[in-house]
């Protein structure tokens, strides 16, 4: 059975195909209850799935005790995930993006109509003092602004020509 596979504390979910079992950074066949593939990235992460199920995102998981106290971990704050969150192609486990949020994100969630992520996370460069906690919105699938670019869409058709040039070449 699985429950011997999966390490103490470990989380698991089913692929939304219906086929996969993913335990902490391991990928099984529930058909044949072998091991598909091995995903170091998703080591010690809560993950959740767009609704087609062909992109996941990855977190780092809450600690146990869910105390503020936990989140200071130096195991934790070395992890890959400690202050941000990846999106990988769920049938390749291939990572598409990284974000950083430069805080400790808790949790993730997509709306159903995949547009928008929202990401729950507390900083925890401060922990000292008071907490401080935010809930960022991502638009998916947009792409972030070339440094010193306006976010403003205003400028007019000469930045778009310039961006249609850019993604030709």
């Amino acid at each position: 059975t699985f429950d011997q596979l999966s390490a103490g504390g470990a989380g698991g979910c089913f692929h939304p195909g219906g086929a996969e079992l993913i335990l902490n950074s391991e990928v099984w066949d529930l058909r044949t209850r072998k091991l598909l593939r091995s995903v170091p990235l998703l080591d010690g992460t809560s993950v959740t799935f767009n609704s087609s199920g062909d992109v996941l995102c990855a977190w780092l998981r809450r600690p146990a005790d869910d105390s503020v106290a936990a989140l200071l971990q130096p195991k934790r704050r070395r992890h890959a995930l400690a202050t941000s969150f990846t999106s990988l192609d769920a049938r390749s486990y291939s990572e598409i993006a990284n974000i950083q949020v430069e805080r400790a994100v808790l949790d993730l969630c997509l709306d159903p109509s995949d547009s928008y992520l929202a990401a729950v996370a507390v900083d925890i460069s401060s922990m000292e003092a008071n907490v401080s906690s935010s809930v960022r919105l991502y638009e998916v699938g947009r792409q972030r602004p070339a440094a010193g670019d306006d976010d403003d869409d205003s400028d007019g058709d000469a930045d778009e020509s310039e961006d249609d040039e850019d993604e030709e070449g």
